[in-house]
């Protein structure tokens, strides 16, 4: 009986997790325990590997809950572990990429995430690795999240 108790409160502090949620219609969101989870677009894949079971919402921003403004393709929350991961999935051009990162932290990032990061998966990467590195450190220092880019694909774990 307290474990059904735990997992309702779990269930609904998920639903009140993010910013701006009610914003966002349905069919923009999956929740899920599943042990793995992929986004995918053209060439670019990330996948989250679920070895603890947690519940992962996958939230389809661009074209699905955003229409017509700047934002990033997914966000995925892991609201009992208090994890906000910004993605976008992208071509060669990571500048574009990191607005459309910064566009979708303003309007849906949160405080109450303790583990925020941003992931850009590129099919290919243009940039130095000082204009990679620069980019990386006004993420954290102007929003407080942790930039990745990747090329092709990118597995994160939990």
């Amino acid at each position: 009986m307290r474990s059904l108790i735990l997992s309702l409160q779990n269930l609904r502090l998920s639903f009140q997790w993010t910013n701006n949620m009610s914003n966002i219609p349905s069919k923009c969101i999956v929740e899920t325990s599943s042990a793995e989870v992929v986004a995918r677009e053209h060439l670019s894949t990330f996948r989250v590997k679920n070895v603890k079971g947690s519940l992962i919402r996958k939230i389809q921003l661009d074209k699905c809950a955003v229409i017509n403004q700047l934002s990033c393709d997914y966000l995925f929350e892991f609201p009992i572990e208090a994890r906000q991961w910004f993605i976008e999935l992208k071509g060669a051009d990571i500048p574009h990429a990191i607005e459309q990162l910064c566009a979708s932290i303003k309007q849906y990032g949160t405080p109450k995430a303790t583990d925020r990061r941003c992931y850009v998966v590129s099919t290919r990467c243009p940039l130095s690795t000082t204009e990679i590195q620069r980019a990386i450190h006004s993420m954290k220092s102007k929003h407080n999240y942790i930039l990745s880019i990747k090329n092709r694909e990118c597995v994160a774990t939990v």
